[in-house]
């Protein structure tokens, strides 16, 4: 295995920075985790490597737990299934930390437009999925735990802005989505909180 390697350079942003963690590796499949983002347990990498051995498939996901900041309390559970071209449509998508990908899929279709602060990984999920080429698997288990605040859930601002971009993101791929999405995609989320028992 080699050695892990640290670099540091001026970005524009979250998505430009995983751009160029992209750029700079050197392995088949590509993960992101990010600073706030933790593998659920030891085994993650070979199960990673185990799913794409077994598998002719270009990207998986699975399951995602988001914590408090000393990663005892579950606050929000996001459950995966297979997802059909109707659940994008109305804003339920797998989560990008669940996002194992290979690399010549981003070769292919591109990587996170730098363009959008908050809901870039929504418009590259969108690309993932609606190119309909590319075969994939959903992991119904947790691979990755995360801790829950991120910039797109900060505060209400971040939200609107987040869910403006969601709208904008189906419009970029000419894709025919309506106004709605921006009240269904937080709505959706409010069902993975654990003070919620209903989903």
């Amino acid at each position: 295995m080699d050695k892990l390697k640290i670099y540091t350079k001026k970005d524009y942003g979250i998505y430009d920075a995983m751009n160029k963690g992209i750029e700079l590796a050197k392995g088949e499949i590509i993960v992101i985790l990010n600073s706030d983002d933790i593998f659920a347990d030891k085994n993650v990498l070979s199960l990673i490597n185990k799913t794409f051995a077994q598998n002719k498939i270009d990207f998986f996901y699975s399951q995602l737990e988001m914590y408090d900041i000393k990663f005892e309390k579950i606050i929000r559970s996001w459950k995966t299934r297979r997802y059909s071209l109707n659940d994008l449509k109305i804003g339920y998508h797998p989560p990008h930390p669940t996002l194992f990908v290979k690399r010549q899929v981003y070769q292919q279709i591109g990587k996170f437009r730098i363009d959008m602060s908050l809901a870039s990984d929504y418009e590259f999920v969108l690309r993932l999925f609606f190119s309909k080429k590319y075969q994939y698997l959903n992991v119904s288990k947790v691979l990755v735990k995360m801790r829950y605040g991120g910039v797109s859930t900060r505060n209400l601002m971040s939200h609107i802005v987040s869910n403006y971009e969601s709208y904008k993101a189906w419009q970029l791929n000419n894709l025919k989505i309506d106004l709605f999405i921006m009240v269904r995609k937080p709505l959706l989320k409010i069902r993975q909180f654990k003070i919620f028992k209903w989903y």
